[in-house]
């Protein structure tokens, strides 16, 4: 782990549910070492949900999280790709991850897809994202790790 670079791990929402929001969280920064999580950036792309404003300020703003975890408010909807890319200007890491709203990581998921960057900087990882059975949320796990040669 001494040789990997930190990650900010970027994440924009619009009207997330509360817990499910707050799962995504806390699985990225209970689950990622924390030499490797320089910060968790979250874009709010102009929710209108109440409790995605003060409510979501003061629990992020909480000693939970070391302050590790940033919010950013757009004024208006700027959807997906630009709040992504508002977020990629906020980002202070070596690496960025993006990564949705409605998600939970799995223990060791950040060591795996930085490795590859250390080795060739010209890679982009992939995650591996696994579905959930609806019947008894059960994981579906998936084993294919794709690399992208950047030129």
């Amino acid at each position: 782990l001494k040789n990997l670079p930190k990650a900010s791990v970027i994440i924009t929402l619009h009207n997330e549910i509360w817990s499910v929001l707050l799962r995504c969280i806390h699985s990225i920064f209970n689950r990622s070492p924390p030499q490797l999580l320089h910060e968790i950036i979250l874009i709010n792309d102009a929710s209108t949900y109440e409790h995605l404003g003060k409510q979501l300020e003061d629990y992020i703003a909480s000693q939970i999280f070391d302050g590790k975890v940033k919010m950013h408010k757009n004024e208006k909807r700027e959807g997906l790709i630009r709040g992504r890319m508002i977020g990629a200007r906020l980002a202070q890491a070596d690496v960025i991850i993006f990564l949705d709203s409605h998600m939970e990581v799995l223990t060791g998921w950040l060591p795996p897809l930085l490795d590859p960057i250390v080795r060739n900087p010209t890679y982009a990882t992939v995650p591996v994202v696994s579905g959930i059975f609806h019947k008894d949320m059960k994981v579906l796990f998936g084993h294919l790790r794709v690399f992208l040669t950047i030129n």
